[in-house]
């Protein structure tokens, strides 16, 4: 790859969610020194087609398969992978199983480097604490109704044990750093494009019906429980201030999370997954953007979302919970701390007297995004994983694995994969 821009094929497990924002960033990283694609089947887990935030406005080449049961999913990509041409690095963004499946044997057909990129806890998503085996897996999938698709329960705890094959491995936080190793590659954003001006930031306030002395927390994103948007709605409510609003962009697909917002005594007002060319404007125009995950949850001690990201690059002050994922960022004095009782109190207080309560902490994120947080910084990053070896060594367990998947399903191999 040497002296040339590589080509790289990016993986993501499902292309209908959000799941598939963490493969665009990794694209846009990428695309500062590469050639970047993407891939990803559609198992229509949050809509009939493409996720709607990036539907129409993804900034790369686009490749869509049908999200099929096991057996026939394996022959299409048989198909795919051959079809597809040449390529250097293949980057699979979760370890799932059909993003694995995919990065496995486009590796092997193409002698492309395989890394796997990990930002979440993918065993807490299915309610697991440990992986499978593959033995255990195959007798689970014997009695668990699901699995005929690849994406079920008992494919993800297998899906979990193939992470050491890859060449090598990318995470999104120093909490997963700490527990997988590998190269961090932070939820990046362009460092080029220039926040919303004053007049912006009105008019975006305006077209959604704020008044001018509101002070506004919005959160961008998938509303889910361990996000403690209810939390923000108990302090409103404590608070009692007809000024204090908090607007949440995002589909609600989580019932109890539902239930507590449409619930609510302050006011909250409730957007639909916006485009996301919109996210800028919508966190820019924020007085603070909460992201208080709740440490109770595993999901939280793993996750950091990408609208962090989105705050530090608006110069809006990010309200946060101490959540391992988070620990650097804290300790930069680039986040308001929030945990503990009265502390989110505490901070709506400081908003309400003075809006540039937190400038401070602002400049110190917006010195962080750029050192740390950009696609030009993170793009240094990734360059030099994608130059790294193809251990060979691996390969070959890559290969039985592959074999074995296909005699369990039912499908005979490509013949590039042998028997």
């Amino acid at each position: 790859m040497a002296g040339a821009r590589p080509t790289v094929r990016i993986v993501a497990w499902d292309g209908s969610h959000n799941a598939f924002g963490r493969a665009h960033t990794l694209a846009d990283i990428a695309a500062r020194f590469a050639r970047p694609s993407l891939v990803a089947p559609l198992f229509g887990i949050g809509g009939p087609g493409l996720w709607p935030p990036l539907a129409g406005q993804v900034g790369h080449p686009l490749r869509l398969l049908p999200g099929r049961p096991l057996a026939p999913f394996l022959a299409g990509l048989a198909r795919d992978v051959a079809d597809s041409g040449p390529v250097d690095v293949v980057h699979v963004s979760k370890p799932r199983l059909p993003s694995l499946l995919l990065g496995m044997m486009t590796a092997l057909a193409h002698g492309a480097r395989l890394i796997v990129d990990v930002d979440d806890d993918e065993l807490a998503f299915v309610g697991a604490n440990e992986p499978l085996t593959w033995d255990e897996a195959v007798a689970e999938s014997g009695v668990h109704a699901g699995a005929s698709w690849p994406h079920d329960r008992v494919w993800t705890c297998f899906a979990h044990t193939l992470v050491p094959l890859a060449d090598a491995v990318t995470v999104a936080n120093v909490a997963l750093r700490e527990r997988l190793g590998g190269t961090l590659i932070r939820h990046a954003r362009d460092e080029t494009r220039q926040p919303p001006d004053l007049a912006q930031r009105l008019a975006t306030r305006r077209g959604l019906g704020l008044r001018g002395d509101d002070v506004v927390l919005a959160f961008v994103g998938t509303p889910r429980a361990h996000k403690g948007l209810g939390d923000v709605v108990a302090a409103l409510d404590r608070a009692g201030d007809p000024r204090l609003v908090l607007v949440v962009a995002g589909d609600i697909r989580d019932a109890a999370t539902a239930t507590t917002l449409r619930a609510r005594r302050g006011r909250v007002q409730l957007l639909p997954d916006q485009p996301f060319s919109r996210v800028a404007d919508l966190v820019a125009m924020a007085d603070a953007v909460p992201l208080l995950q709740r440490p109770e949850f595993r999901v939280s001690v793993a996750q950091i979302p990408a609208k962090l990201t989105d705050a530090m690059a608006a110069r809006v002050p990010v309200l946060a919970t101490e959540v391992p994922p988070l620990r650097d960022i804290h300790a930069a004095g680039a986040l308001v701390p929030v945990t503990g009782e009265g502390a989110l109190d505490a901070a709506l207080a400081k908003l309400l007297g003075d809006r540039q309560a937190f400038a401070g902490t602002v400049q110190r994120a917006g010195e962080l995004f750029a050192r740390e947080f950009s696609l030009a910084a993170n793009a240094d990053c990734l360059a030099a994983v994608y130059r790294g070896p193809i251990h060979a060594d691996r390969r070959h367990a890559m290969r039985e694995v592959l074999l074995r998947i296909h005699r369990h399903a039912g499908v005979a191999p490509p013949g590039w994969l042998g028997r």
